[in-house]
């Protein structure tokens, strides 16, 4: 198959599904191509050696690469963020048919709607199928997110998704909970198949703890909970801060380390200073090929979100990451991720999104004895295994899009 893929992240950005699924089909024989912006999330800043020109096209690793222009920008302000989505449509709907080469399949990583409307004009142009991969869905996240607030730009933000999934030959949510809300969009049950997250085993993998980066960092006698990820507003890293601040006196041994950055971190980082919440360490984003050892490190880790709407409809995408580790998870997310946990029994669920709801999780955690957490942490692995292992999923979006050829 000769396959566009429309994604507005691509490595070395840290969203490594849109690259694995490139990479992953390449390896497969298929001729893929993809269409992207020049690097620049999560702090909105185009990264080193990066430049933004009319287009930059390159190959890496058997994926044809082409760079589009658009304006950088990942901060909290409604109206840039905005520009940033709607720069990347327009020149993907400028450039993205002369460049994108004969294709046979669009497939749309869907985030957000504009970047899906801008494959199925795309696909129509060049006569291909268009797939839409489903991994948010808007106009929940904007909302969650403290994106918008008007009513009338929610409803537009609805009508665009309904439209980008009515047009899909194909729609891959990521979830049973949202293809039930895609459903109600009213997209057709024959094109919904649901392809959850998955991460690479042999990047991510369970791996001896480093004595020597412990003691680099403090950490060589602590209780570890390490949320490693995006540092934004939909995770509600607050909650976990003031968890640790609540537990200082009691569990002295205590220290939580957020991993990663994001619009959020300033904010959170002046918290931890102004009120000496002295148990709480910030640590900069570390490459893929080092998220495995810092989670050795971890007693446990933490997965959360905001209270919303989108919330109990998926599992977020670090969850599978953390399975891959093996760790113990303590999780902060209802619905389907908290159904998981307790199926798998690798992890605990807090009982409240509350400071006070995620320090009785990391109590109980740390009641816990270390071959208790090491039985969660395997059962963690097997699940990963059995359930989110890359080769495996990417063969169903193979074997999918295949079918819409015959």
């Amino acid at each position: 198959m000769r396959i566009l893929i429309v994604s507005i992240y691509y490595k070395p950005e840290p969203v490594p599904k849109p690259h694995e699924l490139a990479e992953g089909l390449a390896a497969r024989g298929h001729e893929v191509t993809v269409l992207t912006g020049f690097p620049n999330y999560p702090s909105g800043r185009l990264y080193p050696g990066f430049a933004v020109r009319p287009w930059r096209t390159n190959v890496v690793n058997g994926v044809r690469v082409v760079r589009l222009p658009l304006y950088p920008d990942h901060s909290a302000s409604a109206l840039l963020r905005s520009a940033h989505y709607v720069t990347f449509f327009l020149s993907a709907l400028a450039l993205g048919p002369v460049l994108s080469g004969l294709i046979d399949v669009v497939y749309v990583w869907g985030n957000p709607p504009t970047s899906g409307l801008a494959g199925w004009i795309i696909s129509r142009l060049r006569r291909a199928r268009f797939v839409y991969g489903v991994h948010d869905l808007w106009p929940d996240l904007a909302l969650a997110a403290g994106m918008i607030q008007s009513s009338l730009v929610a409803r537009m933000i609805d009508a665009l998704e309904r439209f980008v999934l009515r047009k899909a030959d194909l729609v891959l949510p990521i979830s049973d909970g949202f293809r039930r809300r895609i459903l109600e969009k009213g997209v057709p049950a024959e094109r919904l198949y649901v392809i959850p997250h998955w991460a690479d085993g042999a990047l991510y993998r369970p791996v001896p703890r480093d004595p020597a980066l412990a003691e680099r960092l403090g950490l060589s006698s602590c209780f570890v909970v390490l949320y490693a990820g995006n540092v934004g507003r939909l995770q509600g890293l607050q909650n976990l801060i003031e968890a640790a601040d609540l537990l200082r006196r009691t569990h002295a041994s205590l220290r939580v380390v957020v991993m990663g950055d994001g619009v959020e971190r300033p904010r959170l980082k002046g918290i931890v200073t102004e009120r000496q919440i002295n148990n709480v360490m910030f640590i900069d984003p570390e490459p893929p090929a080092r998220v495995a050892v810092y989670s050795a490190l971890a007693d446990v880790l933490y997965v959360g979100l905001v209270s919303s709407t989108l919330s109990p409809l998926s599992v977020p995408s670090k969850v599978q990451t953390y399975l891959a580790c093996g760790r113990p998870i303590l999780s902060n997310v209802p619905g389907e991720t908290a159904e998981l946990v307790s199926r798998g029994c690798f992890g605990l669920n807090c009982e409240s999104d509350t400071p006070q709801g995620i320090a009785e999780g990391i109590r109980r955690m740390a009641a816990l004895s270390e071959n208790e957490r090491a039985v969660m942490g395997k059962k963690a692995r097997q699940v990963f295994i059995e359930e989110f292992e890359m080769s495996s999923l990417l063969g169903r979006h193979e074997k999918l899009m295949e079918a819409l050829l015959v």
